[in-house]
């Protein structure tokens, strides 16, 4: 007979301040472009992809063609990890569980 009682949390607070590059991937009909960008970093062992879509006014761009965060309208911010601390929060498969209910060691 097997039993577990097991019991954990985690929390974490970050504060992330980078530069991405984006691309124009589609051109409104007012002139306004439609930007995506997306980067990979390496954080506590962990793969996490921020990726960052908005609109943007073609006079917020600077004449080195970059844009301010605060001057993208209708953002989408997405951080998605992969990594120990996700692979736990996951639940194992059924033919895993199966098998640890079925073998005795």
């Amino acid at each position: 007979s097997t039993s577990l009682d097991g019991e954990g949390t985690t929390s974490r607070t970050t504060t992330l301040t980078s530069t991405l590059a984006a691309r124009v991937i589609g051109v409104m009909p007012n002139g306004n472009l439609i930007v995506e960008a997306v980067k990979t970093l390496g954080i506590n062992s962990e793969n996490q992809t921020v990726s960052v879509r908005g609109v943007v006014r073609p006079v917020d761009l600077a004449t080195d063609n970059t844009v301010s965060a605060d001057r993208l309208a209708d953002v989408e911010v997405k951080v998605n990890g992969r990594g120990v601390v996700n692979d736990v929060v996951r639940r194992p498969n059924f033919l895993y569980r199966l098998l640890l209910g079925l073998l005795p060691f």
